[in-house]
């Protein structure tokens, strides 16, 4: 039986090529190509047709920063399927919200996965449509590993600062002041007060920043606590780098980890400052959480995992 033939699309930096990641993911069990759509997709969308055709993809796998009618356009998936009713469309929202591009993509596709359980029958009822399955955010091994590094640092945070009104913000620019050793890395950080801020960590960054930290931060704004299964991919990607998650707690998260075997949570921020106190006074502790979280993730959330299930879902392997 000839592999069958999966083009991923989606727009990503070339410091974070994780659409790249999920076209390497599929090459085990398929032909694969990887598109980077640029900011400007109305420039390149007939290109991007005219490579989609001479590719002839069994599948097209539509990445979360696919923005409809800016790149290939709903009217031209709707005739490629036409034209190749045996042809396969999925799409992965990686938003926390429902947003207008997965309204729109859920009539047309043959599957969007989402990355919270509770959307599934939000969206299912928005639309009218049972193709929905809940899919969480995954590592590529080869981007997400540890690396050899001395515990220099207490606590690290790495994500955007979300400004005043975003709670995860307050609670780190509060733990910067009572906490010595908190560094903090993302986009607007250092406009703040934060006594050690960069700009981010990405690609060898991201890998040696987390080796070097004793807790990985992985906090969720409290807008989105209500999200079953929802945690950021962050978090898998810094337990794949064999350092201790601490994290928000969301609803159900313990269906997916086992606390203070793979990861630990808080629930409030007297909580947070309790287990921080505690995890850096319990090193040996502390480790070997961090070894059992790495093994859990590299043995359950890979995207070659994640590659494998989309191909048995829509019936091509």
């Amino acid at each position: 039986m000839n592999k069958p033939r999966v083009m991923f699309m989606s727009r990503w930096r070339a410091g974070a090529p994780r659409g790249q990641s999920w076209a390497n993911a599929y090459h085990t069990w398929a032909v694969t190509a990887a598109i980077p759509l640029p900011d400007n997709g109305l420039v390149y969308r007939d290109a991007f047709g005219k490579v989609i055709e001479s590719f002839d993809p069994d599948l097209i796998h539509l990445g979360p920063t696919y923005w409809g009618d800016k790149y290939l356009g709903y009217n031209f998936l709707r005739s490629f399927k036409r034209r190749k009713p045996s042809s396969r469309i999925v799409f992965r929202q990686g938003d926390n919200r429902i947003g207008r591009v997965c309204l729109e993509l859920t009539p047309i596709v043959d599957v969007v996965y989402v990355c919270a359980a509770n959307f599934v029958q939000e969206l299912q009822g928005m639309t009218g449509c049972a193709n929905v399955k809940f899919m969480p955010a995954g590592i590529d091994p080869e981007l997400d590993y540890p690396v050899d590094a001395e515990k220099q640092i207490d606590l690290l945070f790495l994500g955007n600062y979300g400004g005043s009104k975003q709670s995860r913000s307050d609670v780190l620019l509060r733990l910067d002041k009572e906490l010595d050793d908190l560094w903090i890395g993302g986009p607007g950080w250092r406009d703040t007060n934060a006594r050690h801020s960069f700009r981010g960590a990405f690609g060898d960054d991201f890998r040696r920043w987390n080796s070097r930290a004793k807790i990985g931060l992985c906090l969720v704004p409290s807008q989105h606590t209500h999200l079953e299964l929802y945690y950021p991919a962050r978090l898998v990607q810094t337990m794949a780098t064999r350092t201790f998650a601490l994290a928000t707690y969301t609803s159900r998260l313990e269906e997916l980890f086992t606390r203070k075997v793979h990861l630990d949570w808080y629930s409030s921020y007297d909580e947070l400052v309790d287990l921080i106190h505690y995890w850096l006074k319990h090193d040996e502790e502390r480790e070997r959480v961090a070894q059992q979280g790495y093994e859990h993730v590299l043995k359950n959330f890979t995207l070659k995992q994640y590659a494998n299930r989309v191909l048995r879902d829509v019936g091509l392997i």
